[in-house]
């Protein structure tokens, strides 16, 4: 006996859906695990009749998850980028005028109490 399926409209909506509250979480593994799912209710959403209205919908929600994912994409290739420069030995100090400096290399010299 076959089980019921969503409607293709409410499986994208609901995938989408999903998508978002993995986006706004961090939820990576969670998002890793969707684009087949995700893809093949689109396909069956596509093969069935679908108002324009419904399409317009589906359409700004994913542009809404796009954007998300754009802001997901930079904060992460940020904190790449940061942990690269912690391995590297790099660092930040500031000058008297409150100045940062970053990405000083650590030197071989230590600091002795005197």
């Amino acid at each position: 006996m076959m089980g019921l399926r969503k409607p293709a409209l409410a499986a994208v909506t609901e995938l989408l859906e999903i998508q978002k509250t993995a986006l706004l979480n961090g939820d990576l593994e969670r998002l890793s695990t969707m684009e087949e799912s995700l893809g093949r209710a689109l396909k069956r959403l596509k093969s069935v009749g679908t108002s324009h209205e419904e399409l317009a919908r589906v359409r700004e929600r994913a542009g809404r998850n796009a954007v998300l994912l754009r802001a997901a994409q930079v904060g992460l290739a940020s904190a790449r980028a940061q942990v690269t420069t912690r391995k590297s030995g790099g660092f930040t100090t500031y000058d008297a005028h409150g100045q940062s400096k970053e990405n000083f290399a650590s030197t071989a010299r230590t600091l002795a109490r005197r």
